[in-house]
């Protein structure tokens, strides 16, 4: 609609998995996502209605995750902008840290400024924020990987959410000193915690549309992959994977409802 300054894309999905019934909970969980934010502050002043900007998304993100107590909030990457803007990015990543998200993946984006530069601002604001990066292992500690999975629990629904960035994303900007492990060796490695006890699997995949649909069938037990880096606004389904992604500037929030 013309008055809303954005649109939220909402879709309900049924899954179906391999594993026995009896074992796994039922339920409704709701998957919020944003993805190639690109440190977009406010609108772009590009049209007659305003649309996009972090500034909007926020208190969308607060409604969305008061609305749907049984939510996972997640971001898959390009959250700063893409050429160096230091004040800019850090406003950024303050306004990030109010957010009520439950993982984000850092992406090529996220090293535009310095391979430390999250790490120090975060340091100097205070700030913290749920990075998560399951094939990333960088030589400076100081560098913004993050835990490699997180297990988190959404009323009756257990998720095994993980992060990875393709390495050939970074074209444009230098990839941080370290190791950026193939994305199938990353998710082969975690396949058997992922499927242990967990009731939805998502991954946060920085990188191409079709390296990720490979994934979805290298990997069928993949529920969903959030796709960021491209700038699509898409949903698909690879067999049982639905792959989405919500576009960029902040123009869309993606809202799946994901019941089991």
């Amino acid at each position: 609609m013309a008055q809303h300054i954005f649109c939220l894309m909402t879709i309900a999905l049924i899954l179906s998995c391999g594993q026995q019934p009896s074992a796994r909970a039922s339920g409704e969980v709701h998957l919020i996502y944003t993805t190639n934010l690109s440190g977009s502050l406010d609108d772009c002043q590009c049209g007659d209605d305003p649309v996009g900007g972090f500034t909007r998304v926020l208190p969308e993100l607060d409604r969305l995750a008061g609305q749907f107590p049984n939510h996972l909030v997640v971001d898959a990457g390009d959250f700063l902008n893409s050429y160096s803007l230091p004040e800019a990015n850090r406003l950024m990543l303050k306004l990030l840290a109010l957010a009520p998200y439950d993982a984000i993946t850092p992406g090529d984006q996220e090293f535009v400024e310095s391979a430390d530069f999250i790490r120090q601002v975060s340091r100097d604001e205070g700030l913290s924020l749920p990075l998560l990066s399951s094939n990333l292992s960088t030589d400076d500690p100081a560098a913004p990987a993050g835990v490699n999975f997180k297990r988190i629990i959404a009323g009756p629904i257990s998720l095994f959410v993980m992060g990875i960035v393709n390495k050939k994303t970074f074209d444009f900007i230098a990839p941080p000193p370290g190791r950026i492990d193939d994305d199938a060796a990353a998710l082969e490695a975690l396949a058997e915690a992922a499927n242990r006890e967990n009731d939805l699997q998502v991954l946060l995949y920085h990188g191409e549309r079709h390296d990720a649909e490979q994934l979805a069938v290298q990997f069928p037990w993949l529920d969903v992959i959030v796709l960021a880096h491209q700038q699509q606004k898409a949903f698909s389904q690879v067999q049982q994977t639905a792959l989405v992604e919500c576009g960029s500037n902040g123009e869309y929030i993606g809202h799946l409802s994901l019941r089991r």
